[in-house]
């Protein structure tokens, strides 16, 4: 039997170029990202946390109930019953 070497170097090198992809796809995304600040314990300092906070919630009323939440779930919680 004879042994086709084009056929070890072809799948190595697709091997090789999904590693290379797979690497990308997860490198890319991190790259751009700003460093967390991070108190004793680990986890983002408080300061950080509010901040983030801030971006979410910023013109949000609470009197009304967001778009998919029970209402009355959504009352007990503003009510505080």
């Amino acid at each position: 039997m004879q042994r086709n070497d084009s056929s070890i170097f072809r799948f190595s090198f697709r091997s090789a170029s999904r590693l290379i992809g797979a690497s990308l796809v997860v490198a890319l995304p991190l790259a751009g990202q700003e460093q967390i600040p991070r108190a004793e314990h680990g986890a983002a300092r408080m300061d950080y946390q509010f901040k983030e906070l801030e971006k979410l919630v910023r013109g949000a009323n609470v009197a009304e109930v967001p778009v998919g939440f029970d209402p009355v779930v959504w009352q007990a919680f503003v009510e505080g019953r």
